[in-house]
């Protein structure tokens, strides 16, 4: 059946056409009537209903009897053709789609990416990463996290979004460190975690938390005033000094 009578590309035949993995449907270059030749390409997403000019003036020669083939990927080589009887090409062209090519990345917090940008050289394809992507933004201390907000990145401290239950105070895993509970994996982020004052032995391990306090009196680490948020909870810890 037609597809469409009238595409707004102009009447021309030994062209180049081509399907990518996306069921797009390409068409490059060609001659008319008048023997005008064509460098244009144009890009059909509904099988042929509808087109839209992807590039009008491309770096190649117009040319027609040329050959066009998509990779895995969907690299576009144009290969070889001719523009007379006696200017025959044996030139070899590669398009790769970048993030201008009408890429849509889902969410507000989200960016697309391709091998023209900084540290995301060699992709073959647009991809859409998280605004706190560190190959994008790479500001936040070992200890403190990206987050989104309102579309922008920002460094936080993991502890003020993770709530730890009575007796337990929070801690920051640094990123590249690891978690108590895991201490052979190692983490891409900073990372909140929970634990008792009380666990850590030793004042060498007591000195290493953020929240604790060792005591030499009492030869334990305790919770810190600042975090026990009261004087009664503070007094139980035996801590109550006014201690900040």
């Amino acid at each position: 059946r037609l597809v469409v009578r009238h595409a707004p590309w102009a009447g021309r035949y030994q062209h180049a056409a081509a399907v990518n993995t996306q069921d797009e449907l390409l068409i490059v270059g060609g001659i008319d009537v008048d023997l005008q030749r064509y460098h244009d390409t144009w890009r059909s997403k509904d099988s042929g209903r509808t087109w839209m000019l992807v590039n009008a003036a491309p770096p190649w020669e117009p040319r027609y009897e040329h050959t066009v083939v998509v990779d895995r990927h969907d690299s576009l080589y144009l290969i070889g053709g001719m523009s007379s009887g006696d200017d025959r090409f044996n030139d070899v062209w590669r398009s790769e789609r970048t993030c201008e090519d009408d890429v849509q990345c889902p969410g507000a917090g989200m960016m697309c990416r391709d091998g023209t940008h900084s540290n995301f050289g060699g992709l073959p394809n647009p991809v859409c990463v998280d605004i706190c992507d560190r190959r994008i933004f790479d500001k936040c201390d070992v200890k403190e996290a990206c987050r989104n907000e309102k579309s922008k990145a920002v460094c936080v401290d993991p502890c003020h979004f993770h709530d730890c239950d009575s007796g337990h105070v929070c801690e920051v895993a640094p990123r590249d460190g690891a978690l108590p509970s895991t201490p052979h994996a190692t983490l891409d982020v900073a990372t909140a975690f929970c634990l008792s004052c009380k666990h850590s032995q030793t004042k060498f391990a007591c000195d290493k938390l953020d929240q604790c306090k060792w005591t030499s009196g009492e030869e334990a680490c305790l919770t810190r005033c600042k975090v026990l948020k009261t004087k009664s909870t503070c007094e139980a810890e035996k801590l109550y000094s006014g201690d900040t």
